[in-house]
Formats: C-alpha cells, sequence, structure tokens
C-alpha cells in the first residue's frame, strides 16, 4: 500500500510534505511510514480519502482497479475523446461501445437473477405449505 500511496503523490505532482499538510499530519509521518514501510494509521487513511477524491481508495488499499477514480479526472475533449489523467485519451465511442456492451450483459445476468430468485420463492411457499400441513397432522395426532 504504501509503494500505491508513493505512486499517487507522484502522479500528482506533489511531495508527501505537501499530502501531510492537506491531511493536518505532522511532518514527517507519512514519508516515514513510506521510507521504513511501516503501517498508516486508519485515521490518516480517511484523511487522505477525504482530501484526495480523486483517489481510488481501493486501489490504495489493495491494488486492484486504477489509482483514479473513473468519474474523478475525466473531461470530455473535442470530438467523443475522453481525456484521463496525464494525457491518456481513448475514443469516446469506443469506451462508449464496451460500456453498452457491458450494460446489456449486466442486464442480461440481472433478469436470470430476478428468474431464480422467483423460482426460490415459489419453492419456499411451496415448503412453507408442506411445513404447515405437517404440523397440522401432528397437532391432530396430540388429540
Amino acid at each position: 500500500m504504501l509503494k500505491r500511496l508513493d505512486e499517487f503523490i507522484k502522479n500528482q505532482g506533489i511531495t508527501v510534505v505537501e499530502l501531510e499538510r492537506k491531511i493536518s499530519a505532522s511532518e514527517g509521518v507519512i514519508r516515514k511510514s513510506i521510507r521504513n514501510n511501516t503501517d498508516i494509521q486508519a485515521k490518516w487513511l480517511v484523511k487522505i480519502a477525504e482530501n484526495y477524491p480523486i483517489l481510488n481508495m481501493n486501489w490504495l488499499l489493495t491494488g486492484e482497479g486504477d489509482m483514479l477514480k473513473d468519474d474523478a479526472g475525466q473531461t470530455i475533449v473535442g470530438d467523443n475523446n475522453i481525456q484521463v489523467g496525464n494525457n491518456n485519451s481513448i475514443s469516446g465511442n469506443n469506451q462508449l461501445a464496451k460500456l453498452e456492451a457491458q450494460i446489456t450483459t449486466l442486464k442480461t445476468q440481472l433478469q436470470e437473477k430476478d428468474a431464480l430468485i422467483s423460482t426460490l420463492h415459489s419453492q419456499i411457499s411451496a415448503k412453507d405449505a408442506q411445513i404447515d400441513k405437517l404440523l397440522s397432522i401432528i397437532d391432530n395426532n396430540k388429540k
């Protein structure tokens, strides 16, 4: 995580001291953690998240995903191009097509899950009816 934090600091073009000031940490708290590879207190991670909303905290903590949040730092530039971070641009039409394909896939998966839920609800109702019938039989046999 500390290497990723150092990578984020460099990506933002700031110094560790500037980050420490922005999160109201004593000078050296973060720098020493990075240098010595020691844990950072949770309160500093919270402050980092609050002060750097562009930072994907999941990436910082786990290394999964992108460093920067998708919706932060993206600007539309010219004819359907999306500018992301450090002058990395992707075709807006290409990105849109990929996102539409993902949405279609997710909608299909959602419909399949809804159908499964409906089937399971029916099975539960049938089992509840069987239980009620068995309890009734038990009650009649006790009398």
